[in-house]
C-alpha cells in the first residue's frame, strides 16, 4: 500500500498567501488643497454693552449663514494638520431689546482664520479648530460695529471619493470691539454648519 505523502508549503509562500488574503484597511489621503461652501445656523448669538453703567446683554436671532472657505492640509501618518480661511454672511440678525418697542436688525459679516488638527479614521476625518475671528455688523439704524477675538470648535468630514467630501462643523466665536461712536462691547456667536468641499 502506498502511503499518502504530506505536502509541506514553504514558509515564505504561506506568508505571501496570508498577506494577500487578509483584509486591508485603506486610509484616505487628506493632504492638499480644498475649497467649498457651507450653510449654517447660530446656536448662540448675543451681544453685551461694556460701557460705564450697568451692562446690557441682548440675545438675537439670525437667518441662515452662507459661507465660502478654502484651505490646505498636510498629513503625517494618521494625523492631519492644516489651515483654512472662511468668509460668512447673513442678511438678517434680529433682536428685541427690553424697554424698546422696535425690533433692531443688522447685516452680519464674519471672517474666520482657522488652524485645524485632525485624525484619519479612513473615509472620515475628525478634527479640532482654534483660530481668529472678525465680526462686522451693519444695523439698519445706528453705527456699524467691528469686533475681533478667538474661536474654537470641532468637526468631521466624510470622503465620498478623492475629490468630494461632506461634513459638519461647530464653531464658537468670542469677540470684543467698538462701534463707530466709540461704544465698547462683546459679541458671542456659535454656529453649526453643514459643509461640502472639493479637493484638488
Amino acid at each position: 500500500m502506498m502511503a499518502k505523502q504530506r505536502m509541506n508549503m514553504p514558509p515564505r509562500v504561506a506568508l505571501c498567501l496570508l498577506t494577500a488574503l487578509a483584509p486591508s484597511v485603506s486610509f484616505a489621503d487628506w493632504a492638499g488643497g480644498y475649497a467649498g461652501l457651507s450653510l449654517g445656523q447660530t446656536t448662540l448669538a448675543e451681544s453685551s454693552d461694556e460701557n460705564e453703567g450697568p451692562s446690557t446683554t441682548v440675545e438675537f436671532e439670525t437667518d441662515p449663514i452662507l459661507s465660502a472657505f478654502a484651505g490646505y492640509q498636510v498629513q503625517n501618518g494618521l494625523f492631519v494638520f492644516g489651515g483654512e480661511v472662511e468668509v460668512s454672511r447673513t442678511t438678517g440678525a434680529n433682536a428685541n431689546v427690553e424697554g424698546f418697542d422696535e425690533e433692531f436688525s443688522a447685516e452680519l459679516n464674519l471672517f474666520d482664520l482657522k488652524l485645524r488638527a485632525g485624525y484619519d479614521l479612513g473615509d472620515t476625518l475628525v478634527y479640532g479648530v482654534l483660530g481668529f475671528s472678525h465680526l462686522s455688523a451693519s444695523p439698519d439704524e445706528g453705527p456699524d460695529t467691528d469686533s475681533d477675538g478667538g474661536s474654537f470648535g470641532f468637526g468631521a468630514d466624510y470622503r465620498f471619493n478623492d475629490q468630494f467630501t461632506i461634513g459638519a462643523e461647530y464653531l464658537a466665536r468670542r469677540t470684543t470691539g467698538e462701534s463707530e461712536q466709540g461704544d465698547e462691547g462683546s459679541v458671542d456667536i456659535d454656529t453649526l454648519a453643514i459643509r461640502a468641499s472639493f479637493h484638488f
